[in-house]
């Protein structure tokens, strides 16, 4: 996908509520396998989503995420509330653009 505003490659993490009470997202985040984390800037003040609110998005960009491709299906999007819960997405199931057409793979 690519951001009509920068013209650059970027993914999407698609934040929705489920339950009943509110839930104040304090920041969203790639874990990037094992202790490393690219943490979304602009996640970093926080959003309410409540029952029936539309999704959050937050785009990632997909910028010097190449030096992962060797271990892209490890990458996940996490969320974290301002409880401390987290949440973490599934495995991508496909390789990423980003990590296609290397002899890493």
């Amino acid at each position: 996908m690519v951001d009509s505003h920068t013209n650059k490659k970027v993914g999407v993490v698609r934040i929705q509520n489920i339950g009943r009470r509110p839930v104040y997202v304090s920041h969203v985040a790639i874990h990037l396998g094992g202790t490393q984390y690219r943490l979304l800037s602009d996640s970093i003040r926080g959003e309410r989503l409540g029952e029936g609110d539309p999704p959050l998005i937050k785009m990632i960009p997909q910028e010097g995420l190449e030096e992962f491709a060797r271990n892209w299906w490890l990458l996940r999007a996490q969320v974290s509330d301002s409880t401390g819960r987290v949440w973490t997405s599934p495995m991508a199931k496909e390789t990423p653009s980003w990590a296609r057409g290397t002899d890493l793979i």
